[in-house]
């Protein structure tokens, strides 16, 4: 969900941004090394013992064999994330759910690490807000734009929405005034990139997470960009939402990097 969060962790070992980490919402997991490695937690701050004592967040620190780490609540934010050394081994994936089960063992891949990987960057101008406390989001509006009625876009651009507790990895769902739609919301399926805000029947917006379908067949109004979705993959529910609409020269300048 929180990718930036993912790289700079992986960025902190010498890992590719990409390597396999272990996402934990809400709290975490209690686990024990088996062998020595180096590991870093980032993203939200969790509330974490190593050895009974505080461990670093941000920071990497060596694990020897029999040391055991908690990860306890998470707290200014909804998700944190635990890299190691070399990435995550994945050719075991098929044999356990990737939602980890109490004894489940993770390997790491040591022979990959690739030094040099740079600690990405990020440009957030319209982060927060802070006299009002919301998370400003930019996005670009969609080809599905004509499908929706004038107040309707009027809606989705000035209303602030709040984060659902019925929110996941597939979608971010949001509450708030409807989005009034011009017909039926329904439309041949397509294929949904990241970020994609769909509309459904009640008018409420989704935003969809990396663990969207394929394809869907719900009218979109807008799609977040790339830069600013891992706002919302900290958001926690009750969390106030606003959207600004951005050219898409706009959004390319704010990718990451």
């Amino acid at each position: 969900m929180d990718f930036v969060a993912l790289a700079r962790g992986n960025a902190r070992l010498s890992n590719p941004p990409e390597a396999t980490g272990a996402e934990m919402t809400w709290v975490g997991a209690e686990l024990e090394a088996l062998a020595e490695t180096t590991v870093c937690l980032q993203g939200a701050a969790p509330d974490t013992q190593w050895n009974g004592r505080s461990a670093p967040i941000g920071e990497p620190f060596r694990l020897r064999s029999g040391d055991r780490l908690r990860v306890a609540r998470i707290s200014r934010g909804a998700r944190s994330y635990l890299c190691v050394e070399g990435g995550l081994a994945t050719d075991h994936r098929p044999r356990i759910s990737p939602r980890l089960a109490p004894g489940d063992v993770l390997r790491s891949a040591v022979g990959s690490a690739h030094p040099g990987f740079p600690v990405p960057r990020l440009s957030f101008p319209h982060r927060s807000d802070l006299e009002t406390g919301e998370i400003v989001v930019r996005v670009v509006l969609g080809a599905h734009r004509s499908l929706f009625r004038e107040e309707g876009i009027a809606t989705f651009r000035s209303s602030v929405f709040r984060v659902s507790s019925s929110s996941d990895r597939r979608g971010i769902r949001l509450q708030g005034p409807p989005v009034a739609l011009a017909g039926s919301p329904d439309i041949p399926p397509e294929g949904i990139p990241l970020g994609a805000i769909q509309i459904a029947r009640d008018g409420m917006p989704m935003v969809l997470g990396p663990d969207r379908p394929v394809t869907g067949g719900y009218v979109r109004i807008a799609t977040v960009i790339g830069a600013d979705f891992p706002l919302l993959a900290q958001a926690v529910p009750g969390d106030a939402v606003r959207f600004v609409d951005v050219d898409l020269a706009e959004a390319l300048r704010a990718r990451v990097g």
